[in-house]
Parts: structure tokens; C-alpha cells; sequence
């Protein structure tokens, strides 16, 4: 009953910090409409704007509602929408999406739509311009190569530059992305989560399927009778992998100039959803700021402000026989982050000396000299953070 009730309250947790941000475009969306003088939308969850507007976020004292509020006034002060598209603002319904028409089906840019302008929300705090698999910035940086290329009209121009990223962009670079994305890990907090559960186990059944494992472990000389990582290749060394990735990405972006062509990808995926009307934002809003990310002055300032982060996502193969055919989900795999840092954006914007919408007091704007916390932190790194805890008490299928 005790692990019922545990898993209860983790489900309810994650479901509630994964949606958080969505029911925050739904107030927004309904702000912005009330605010305009239109109609309310109705349906299952605009009919739940009300309630959600009432709800908190961590770190700071203002509702979805009074944040939606301050987004609408931030919206209109900056001269980017008219009246027309406040009136006509909806959630954008068309959902995930193949991205360039490749893969599985991802989440598009564009959270809202205010007329025909669509939109990407953000939340106060630290948040993400992109989250994937490693491997997979090597088909968005072909993407965004593709569309420079596309915008040179001189054919021996547009060949020399691709000429250029090819020769920097080696498959020495993509091997190692590629072997980087392949590669799995073995944390010390997965090794002392199986022990944990040998020991509160009451399932005789699972008890041994745990012990099973650990003792697997220790035969493969994965790790030692002290329960050590002693096999180094499995072992995650964030810095030094952060830096040889990279290294590689933008090293080569940074030669071919394209860097701040993909970064401008990452906030719009306007190369990426071309094909596919609606997918690609337009425009970034948040309680303090309205950016036009079709402007250069934009995208450069994000370039200022957008870091690059290696993280580990758990429930993974170790892609070793005889500890997977026991136990499927002991190791971990890396993702490919890029955070936008509050103060670093805040920062940027000071520096660049840039006129963007202002946030609606003095009281709002952070101090960059004493601000250094996250605000809100995103549903995937919040789940990075407490997945060893849950699999404590919840055992995978």
C-alpha cells in the first residue's frame, strides 16, 4: 500500500511539472482573449483556463494568470501583433511532427498562434531552446547548411561553402558524435539503487532478479566487490564530454560561420518544419520579454546567451548481453541540451544594448549581480534529477 501511495504521489508529481507549461500557454491563450475583447475558445482543456490560472510555479510569487497577464501587456507593448491577432490567438493543435521528414515525430516550436504569427512560450526561469538525442545534430546542422545554401544565388559560392563544411565537418566529427550518442553509462546512483531494492525487496521474485544483476555486474567486471564502477568506458564524465562534443559541433559551425544559423534553428526549426505550416515559431514571449526571431539582432543576442549541455537520461540498455537479458534498464544515455540561462540572457540583452519589450516593473527584472538560481527548471531536467529516486519504488517492465 506504502509503494502504491509513493508511486501515486511521483506520478502525480511529473504529470504535474510535464504539464505545467502546457496549461500556461492555455491561460496565456485566453488572457490574451479576454484582454482583446474576443470569445473565449472552449473544449476540454480551454475550459480548465480558469482553474490553472490559479496555480503556482516554483520561485515565484506570481499565478499562471498574473504571468499570462504580463505577457499579454509585454506582447502589446512590443508592436509586434496588431488587435486582430490578439483577437484571434488559439493553441496550436497540429501536434508532433517529422523533423526535415526524418525520424520519429517531435515537438514542433510553435506553442500558440495569434492570428496567423505563431508563437513560442516561455516560462520565467531557465528554460530549453532545444533537447535531443546527440546524433541528432548532425541531421539538424545538415538541415541548416542546406537552407544557407539554399539563400545563395551564386552557384560556385553556394558550392565552395559547402565545400567548407564538408572538409570541417569530417566523418572523424560525426563518428564521434555518432559514438558518443551510442555510447551507455553505469552511474554509481544506478549500482546503489539496486542494492537499495535487494535490501527493501519483499517480492522474493524481484529480490532475486536484483541480486541477479548485481552479481552479473560484478562478473562482467563492470564493478568490484565493494560495489566500485571499475570498467572506465562506462563511467560518465560529463565535462570531458561536453567538451569533445562540443568541440566538434562548434568548432565547425564557428569556421563555416553557421553557428548563429543554428541557433536561430533551434529557437524557430524553421529549416527543419518548412513543409509544414505553423510548426516554426515566429516569435518568443515571456511575462518579461517579446522577441522577434526572425530579426538577426535576435538571433545574435541568443547566440550570447544560449549554453550547450550534456545530461544523461536513465532506463536505457547497457547494450551488454549478459546484464541486459537480466535487467534492461541499468544504464543511461546522453541528451544534447541548449539551456537559455537567465542571467546569461538578461546579460546579453544589457550588453547588446537592444530596446525589447520590458518587463511591466522594476520589481520584476532580476538582479544580475545577486540572481543565480533556477526559477523553474524544465520537465526533463527535473526528471534527469529524481528518476533514481522513482526507480526505487517503481520497477520497470
Amino acid at each position: 500500500m506504502k509503494m502504491k501511495e509513493t508511486l501515486k504521489k511521483w506520478r502525480g508529481f511529473l504529470t504535474e511539472s510535464a504539464e505545467k507549461g502546457k496549461k500556461f500557454e492555455v491561460v496565456v491563450v485566453q488572457t490574451v482573449r479576454l484582454n482583446s475583447g474576443a470569445e473565449l475558445l472552449t473544449g476540454p482543456s480551454y475550459d480548465k483556463w480558469k482553474q490553472w490560472s490559479k496555480l503556482t510555479t516554483a520561485g515565484d510569487k506570481r499565478t499562471l494568470g498574473e504571468m499570462a497577464q504580463n505577457l499579454y501587456s509585454v506582447a502589446e507593448a512590443s508592436g509586434f501583433f496588431t488587435a486582430s491577432d490578439f483577437k484571434n490567438a488559439k493553441m496550436q493543435d497540429i501536434g508532433r511532427q517529422k523533423y526535415a521528414g526524418q525520424g520519429r515525430s517531435i515537438e514542433i516550436k510553435t506553442d500558440a498562434i495569434f492570428g496567423s504569427k505563431t508563437i513560442s512560450i516561455k516560462m520565467p526561469g531557465d528554460t530549453q531552446a532545444d533537447s535531443s538525442k546527440v546524433s541528432a545534430i548532425i541531421n539538424k546542422v545538415g538541415v541548416v547548411v542546406d537552407a544557407l545554401i539554399d539563400d545563395i544565388e551564386d552557384e560556385v559560392v553556394a558550392e565552395n561553402f559547402r565545400k567548407s563544411y564538408e572538409e570541417s565537418f569530417t566523418d572523424e566529427v560525426r563518428n564521434k558524435i555518432i559514438k558518443a550518442s551510442e555510447t551507455r553509462y553505469l552511474t554509481d546512483k544506478r549500482v546503489k539503487t539496486l542494492i537499495k531494492r535487494i535490501e527493501k525487496s519483499t517480492n522474493e521474485h524481484q529480490r532475486n532478479l536484483y541480486i541477479n544483476a548485481l552479481e552479473a555486474l560484478k562478473l562482467a567486471r563492470i564493478i568490484d566487490e565493494n560495489n566500485k564502477i571499475i570498467k572506465e568506458e562506462l563511467k560518465f564524465d560529463p565535462e570531458g564530454i561536453t567538451v569533445d562534443i562540443e568541440a566538434a559541433i562548434k568548432s565547425t559551425l564557428a569556421e563555416n560561420g553557421m553557428l548563429t544559423a543554428l541557433i536561430k534553428e533551434l529557437l524557430t526549426g524553421a529549416a527543419g518544419f518548412k513543409d509544414i505550416p505553423g510548426a516554426a515559431a515566429q516569435f518568443l514571449l515571456s511575462p518579461e520579454h517579446a522577441f522577434d526571431l526572425e530579426d538577426d539582432k535576435t538571433i545574435e543576442l541568443f547566440s550570447n546567451a544560449i549554453k550547450m549541455r550534456i545530461s544523461l537520461k536513465g532506463g536505457r540498455r547497457l547494450n551488454i548481453e549478459s546484464i541486459d537479458s537480466i535487467k534492461k534498464d541499468l544504464g543511461s544515455e546522453i541528451s544534447l541540451r541548449w539551456d537559455i540561462k537567465k542571467t546569461d540572457l538578461l546579460k546579453a540583452i544589457k550588453e547588446a544594448e537592444l530596446i525589447f519589450a520590458p518587463s511591466l516593473s522594476q520589481a520584476q527584472q532580476l538582479d544580475l549581480n545577486e540572481q543565480t538560481s533556477v526559477d523553474e527548471k524544465g520537465f526533463e531536467e527535473l526528471y534527469d534529477e529524481i528518476q533514481d529516486i522513482m526507480l526505487s519504488t517503481i520497477e520497470k517492465k
